[in-house]
């Protein structure tokens, strides 16, 4: 089986070296990757893409759309980035020819070595279409939930007018357990099933319109909860998050 790791990307030359380093430190190593960098040639993401995945002995395509940058939530932003994941899944699936594809953010760093395989064994063994594991929010806030629960809402969850795209609320989970999920979020391996599907415009996030399509064509996620990604939004996230180890 033939696994791409695939994902929009742009002003994240400070995570590859380091994205790139859980990858190959993985049991089961990607055959290839998938970018669709959404800036300049001239970028360092787009270097740095180039100069690690080289060191890590990575296949790249990267598909060059300088796409308009906007506000990070903002309902435009959303469009885009459904319209770039859209592209990056058209491109695994017929210039890569994947047989699975890993759509990890730039932003989220695969923990226990054995993830990749462990996904790719449940996708096998469990009848599912998408496998993923737990997002956790990195450096932790306070007052945060100390993972992404998949848009878990309260007042979603006690309106029976409102769709609830969620996850379990933290109190209510039996940890290493497998979970039936809504949305995969920003970390989730697909089979072919799930490379078909597309990515729709929802004001709350285009994850929620993938999801939306998951739904329609009928597709299983399942969610490990022993499986760990940190999950770090930006560099000085990250910054905070090296200086609190070496405390």
């Amino acid at each position: 089986m033939r696994l791409i790791v695939g994902c929009p990307v742009a002003y994240r030359a400070w995570s590859i070296p380091h994205w790139m380093a859980c990858l190959a430190a993985q049991s089961r190593r990607p055959d290839g990757f998938a970018f669709v960098h959404s800036g300049q040639v001239h970028d360092e993401t787009w270097m740095a893409l180039q100069r690690h995945a080289a060191r890590n002995h990575f296949d790249i395509l990267i598909h060059h759309d300088p796409a308009p940058a906007h506000p990070r939530h903002d309902h435009a932003r959303f469009d885009t980035l459904g319209r770039l994941r859209n592209d990056m899944l058209a491109i695994a699936r017929h210039q890569c020819s994947a047989d699975l594809v890993l759509s990890l953010d730039t932003d989220v760093m695969l923990e226990n070595p054995d993830t990749i395989a462990r996904l790719e064994q449940m996708i096998a063994d469990d009848d599912c279409d998408i496998a993923a594991p737990v997002t956790w929010m990195h450096p932790q806030g306070e007052g945060s939930y100390a993972y992404n629960a998949g848009w878990w809402q309260q007042s979603a969850a006690s309106d029976p007018h409102k769709r609830a795209w969620t996850r379990l609320p933290p109190d209510r989970i039996q940890w290493g357990s497998t979970y039936r999920i809504d949305i995969p979020m920003a970390a989730w391996l697909g089979n072919q099933r799930a490379l078909g599907c597309r990515y729709q415009p929802h004001e709350s996030g285009e994850d929620l319109g993938y999801a939306q399509s998951l739904e329609r064509d009928g597709l299983t996620c399942l969610w490990d909860t022993s499986l760990k990604a940190r999950h770090i939004w930006s560099e000085q996230d990250w910054r905070l998050e090296q200086q609190a180890a070496a405390a």
